[in-house]
């Protein structure tokens, strides 16, 4: 997919007028070009959206009883893992 190219309408067509002032805005007060803030916030709303997945799903498998015991039980195999022979600072 990534190498598909990707055609997109004219950034009049993507956004309003207002959004473009905003955006603009937030160049100014960064000092920083209109392409560098709408990066940011596309990458920032990007990673909140993987996030908020990893979350609710965290909280389904937390809210299954057997499926958490599973993770627990799991999770104790590996606990000596770490017991490499370096001592604890």
């Amino acid at each position: 997919m990534a190498s598909e190219a990707l055609s997109l309408p004219n950034s009049r067509d993507l956004v309003s007028d207002t959004t473009l002032m905003m955006l603009a805005d937030l160049a100014r007060l960064d000092s920083v070009p209109v392409h560098d803030v709408l990066e940011r916030l596309v990458r920032d709303q990007w990673g909140q959206r993987i996030m908020d997945a990893h979350n609710s799903a965290y909280a389904a498998l937390c809210d299954d009883p057997v499926a958490w015991s599973e993770e627990q039980a799991e999770r104790a195999v590996y606990d000596g893992a770490l017991a490499d022979g370096l001592d604890d600072e």
